[in-house]
């Protein structure tokens, strides 16, 4: 059996620290080194960690200066003496099976790389399985199967290798080459630039279908609080991956990813540092709007669908053909206190009940719904109830997408 070293970086996690280590020493796989890099903690995570060396010779302690993430996972990586590298974070946990079963998955199939799930613990409560999206078995054409939806899949809008370091086992030999090339500056998202620029250097690639990590989300964890500094971090993280897709034969199939990838990352930044969510954030489109152009038309809806129709037929200089907005919530209170005419009022036009239909001449009645259900009981309820001819009745056909999809096309 070959050895497997186990890098556990280890910063300010007294509360957790314990199950980690009892979780590692527990593993069926006995042929192991655990590092734990200490990263200059403040609480008394480095008197946990003596504690265990003292009583499992396979521990390995470094007390370093508090250099980030992205430092002592390259450090680890150069310190190991294993022929397999696997990453555990110190305030997690993993079943005693994982280590047994990923070095004989990678033994059996004679791969670089295999990765299994992970079962994540929401800060809520919610536990669910976090997987890569493809199917369970080895991979041997990386060109065609892995790397053209690696860091995100355009079919599904998500990565279909998550950057997880630590539900893996890695062949040190790569590792250790790969590591030279990191940016230890970015301390956030680390893990992409080893994994993306490690599976770069595989020749194969197992995929399992087991979640033998058990990953907790912690409010005050990294991925929950952007800082000020992320977006020179993110700058940094674009800019290795970049490097390294540049001086790649895949180029052609990583980039577009890595711009899409940028504008999600980037967009977190935003939301978490301004409040502003670029995924909230949408452009309407009505694509056969153009059919009503020069009617007389009567606007059904003064939710969003109702308002962008409105700003549209304004922008394309056909806000005369409009008559009237009517909607059947015209002055309900809306959670944030506001009403739904609000918007209209800012756009000069008043919001009118239902009722108004009968003081205006009209040649169409366009229902701006976006929900099919709420639109289709509007329709029966506008022909029923108020009279209106069902071949006056029109459901404008629309649909969104977020800005967030939308840049990212810019870069295509």
């Amino acid at each position: 059996m070959a050895k497997i070293s186990i890098i556990v970086p280890v910063y300010n996690v007294e509360k957790y620290l314990s199950k980690c280590l009892s979780s590692i020493i527990a593993q069926t796989y006995k042929d192991l080194e655990i590092l734990l890099l200490d990263d200059g903690s403040s609480d008394n995570s480095y008197e946990i960690m003596s504690e265990y060396a003292e009583k499992d010779n396979r521990i390995k302690i470094y007390k370093c200066e508090h250099k980030g993430i992205a430092t002592v996972r390259k450090n680890g990586v150069e310190w190991a003496t294993g022929e397999y590298i696997g990453f555990v974070d110190s305030d997690d946990w993993i079943e005693s099976d994982m280590y047994s079963s990923l070095y004989n998955t990678m033994i059996e199939n004679d791969c670089d790389l295999v990765s299994s799930d992970v079962l994540v613990h929401g800060v809520d409560g919610n536990e669910w399985i976090d997987y890569d999206n493809y199917e369970q078995g080895l991979y041997t054409n990386l060109r065609k199967d892995i790397y053209p939806t690696m860091l995100h899949d355009f079919s599904i809008n998500m990565k279909a290798m998550r950057c997880y370091l630590v539900p893996k086992l890695f062949r040190a030999s790569i590792l250790k080459k790969i590591v030279k090339e990191i940016d230890t500056r970015v301390f956030y998202c680390e893990d992409e630039m080893i994994l993306y620029r490690c599976c770069l250097a595989c020749h194969s690639i197992y995929i399992m279908r087991k979640p033998f990590y058990h990953y907790v989300k912690r409010v005050s964890s990294a991925e929950l609080k952007p800082n000020e500094n992320e977006p020179e971090n993110m700058y940094r993280l674009f800019s290795n991956l970049k490097e390294a897709f540049d001086n790649s034969p895949h180029r052609d199939v990583l980039m577009p990813q890595l711009y899409q990838n940028a504008i999600y990352l980037n967009n977190r930044v935003l939301r978490g540092l301004y409040g502003i969510d670029l995924g909230q954030i949408s452009s309407w489109c009505f694509p056969e709007m153009e059919k009503l152009y020069g009617n007389r038309i009567i606007v059904y809806g003064a939710g969003a669908c109702g308002q962008a129709l409105y700003k549209e037929f304004w922008l394309q200089g056909h806000m005369d053909d409009i008559v009237a907005v009517v909607d059947k919530n015209y002055d309900m209170p809306k959670k944030n206190k506001t009403i739904a005419s609000d918007y209209m009022e800012r756009l000069k036009y008043e919001v009118k009940p239902i009722s108004a239909i009968n003081d205006v001449d009209y040649d169409y009645l366009v229902v701006a719904i976006y929900n099919k259900s709420v639109a289709e009981d509007a329709v029966k309820e506008l022909h029923e109830q108020w009279n209106v001819p069902k071949d006056k009745i029109v459901c404008i056909k629309s649909y969104k997408k977020d800005m967030a999809s939308i840049l990212s096309l810019a870069y295509l």
